[in-house]
């Protein structure tokens, strides 16, 4: 009798999860000199980015950046798909704005 909720519950969880991991196109943390910087861009465009600097005890806030129309979409994704982590970060650093620069 319990069970049964239990489940129906449970795949409702999933299926909301399921169709937010697809939502998101790109999802990626870049390492820096003490913190980090965590992009996602979501397939309508939106930018969100959580930075943290040396806090153990981070929590998660996503900061709303910019929307990127239809072309700078096809730029991000196309450069994303062939370049580098570093040059991807750059990318965003420039023209973005999301993530610091880079370090060496």
């Amino acid at each position: 009798m319990i069970c049964l909720p239990l489940i129906i519950v449970s795949l409702i969880a999933l299926t909301i999860f399921a169709s937010t991991r697809e939502y998101v196109v790109f999802d990626k943390t870049y390492a820096r000199s003490f913190g980090s910087d965590h992009i996602k861009v979501h397939k309508n465009g939106r930018v969100y980015c959580d930075s943290e600097t040396e806090e153990p005890d981070h929590k998660e806030d996503w900061h709303y950046v910019t929307t990127l129309d239809e072309k700078q979409m096809e730029e991000f994704l196309g450069r994303a798909s062939f370049s580098t982590d570093e040059e991807v970060r750059e990318y965003i650093h420039e023209n973005i704005g999301c993530v610091e620069g880079i370090y060496q």
